[in-house]
């Protein structure tokens, strides 16, 4: 009898070390869609969506402008102007727990001298354009779109948008970023 309790449990390990629970997730397969996200968003371009879950949601960089004339008396710094991005955020119909929410400062500005660019806090101040995005929490299955407003060194035109998840969770999203074309 013991014998055979031995032999039922030397086949039943390798068996049941290959499954696992539902609902949970281990490191490396958090890691691979961590993987596979940034293989799928290697080669970005502003105009171009990725993809920011697993779930599916999606971010989308639509347009880079600049200069922007402010509409109000408080304009930029000295040799600076004003720059914008067109942002979009839509939450997959499955988003149950990849939820989406999304900041203007999860977007930075990637000079070609590696400096980072923040954006404006006050974007709504400097009356550069309208719907100036602050937060995105679009609803499962819907999506929202604003702009992200910085302050530019003059002249000077981003090599990349740079998008870096705020709210990590238990997994490392690695920065999303879309090229900059040059001036058209």
């Amino acid at each position: 009898m013991k014998h055979w309790l031995v032999l039922v449990s030397l086949l039943l390990v390798p068996v049941l070390g290959g499954c696992s629970f539902a609902g949970g997730s281990t490191a490396s397969g958090t890691a691979e869609a961590s993987s596979r996200l940034a293989t799928e968003n290697a080669e970005l371009v502003v105009g171009d969506t990725a993809t920011t879950t697993e779930d599916g949601n999606t971010l989308t960089v639509f347009s880079y402008e600049s200069p922007l004339p402010p509409t109000n008396s408080s304009g930029p710094g000295p040799d600076s102007e004003f720059s914008a991005i067109e942002v979009e955020g839509c939450a997959s119909s499955s988003s149950g727990r990849d939820l989406m929410h999304v900041g203007s400062p999860a977007f930075v500005l990637q000079m070609p001298d590696g400096d980072r660019i923040l954006p404006v806090k006050e974007a709504q101040e400097t009356e550069v354009k309208e719907a100036v995005l602050e937060t995105m929490d679009p609803v499962p299955g819907q999506c929202e779109r604003g702009f992200v407003v910085f302050q530019t060194p003059r002249g000077e035109r981003p090599e990349f948008v740079v998008f870096e998840e705020q709210f990590k969770a238990e997994r490392e999203a690695p920065p999303i970023r879309w090229s900059v074309p040059g001036e058209q």
